[in-house]
């Protein structure tokens, strides 16, 4: 599979059909991938004591307000939006490769064509994930709570007689991150390919997995190959993204630690009013590469299909 052909075809038709850039908004507000850098953290010590450290109840009321909005405003782009956004993105792809000249009207009426199978296929697999990622944090959790109750009930036993045990319950801890972070690559590319079976060949959820099982299985290596290479083109994406934001981190950065020898509540008020933006800036920055991921993916799906469709039967 020639991975640069893919990756200049993803970037070609991502400056064609402009209006993916609206889908890959939404991508990009609602993704695990959006992580806003730590702006405040080098000036997070204790210099100097707040000179008014108490939070007033407006401050607070209005916090509990503007989580409220947000989470449901999240939860609308998650729970509708997103499904709708992720199938007009694959099926504008699977148009320009069919010679066809998608446009905005056609990828929304596609995107809401698709939407309930790609919302059932989501909660078919996130749904699962979620329950055994807080089983296995759950049991890596388990070994400090037995070093907490231990170092209650041991009379005399100093922290270093300890020591061994608060090292084997990191190192558990750190086990079963690990599990869950080799779940999810594993699960990844799986997931993909049934998202594109179902949008490109028009198949059911349970199709679409056994497609996209079959495809994965059949040509693992290709399958593999594209996903190494995203997975380095994430981090290099990372680190420019990391470059972008340094300027923005400077800012509030130096207006936080000018108010933190003031009053809490106004750093408390620039950070509410802070998060917004931030959510939009860092969302549209994840919506590019959510968009070109997207697209190479998809470019790579009917490849695999194209090639397996010319093969002689056996």
């Amino acid at each position: 599979m020639d991975i640069g052909h893919l990756f200049t075809r993803s970037l070609e038709l991502m400056w064609r059909y402009k209006f993916l850039w609206l889908f890959a908004f939404v991508m990009g507000l609602t993704s695990a991938g959006v992580r806003i850098p730590d702006l405040v953290g080098p000036f997070n010590r204790p210099l100097n004591p707040i000179t008014n450290f108490r939070i007033e109840p407006f401050v607070l009321g209005l916090a509990v307000v503007f989580g409220a909005v947000m989470l449901a405003v999240w939860a609308l782009l998650v729970f509708l939006f997103r499904f709708i956004a992720r199938g007009a993105m694959v099926d504008t792809v699977r148009a320009a490769e069919a010679q066809t000249e998608p446009t905005l009207r056609d990828a929304w009426q596609s995107g809401r064509k698709f939407y309930t199978r790609l919302l059932g296929l989501g909660l078919l697999v996130n749904a699962p994930l979620a329950l055994v990622s807080v089983s296995l944090i759950l049991l890596g959790l388990l070994p400090f709570i037995g070093v907490i109750l231990a170092q209650r009930n041991a009379d005399g036993l100093g922290a270093r007689a300890l020591a061994p045990f608060w090292i084997s319950g990191f190192l558990a801890f750190c086990g079963a991150l690990a599990c869950l972070a080799i779940l999810s690559v594993v699960i990844h590319p799986f997931y993909e390919m049934a998202v594109r079976a179902i949008v490109v060949e028009d198949l059911s959820v349970r199709a679409g997995v056994q497609r996209g099982i079959q495809r994965v299985r059949a040509q693992v290596g290709n399958v593999l190959t594209v996903y190494l290479v995203l997975i380095g083109a994430r981090f290099g994406y990372g680190m420019v993204v990391g470059l972008v934001s340094i300027p923005f981190g400077a800012v509030i950065a130096l207006g936080a630690f000018g108010l933190w020898y003031d009053n809490l509540n106004a750093l408390f008020l620039m950070g509410l009013a802070a998060a917004p933006f931030l959510w939009l800036f860092f969302g549209a920055l994840e919506g590019i590469f959510q968009l070109f991921e997207s697209n190479v993916w998809t470019e790579a799906y009917l490849t695999m299909a194209a090639r397996d469709s010319a093969a002689p039967p056996e």
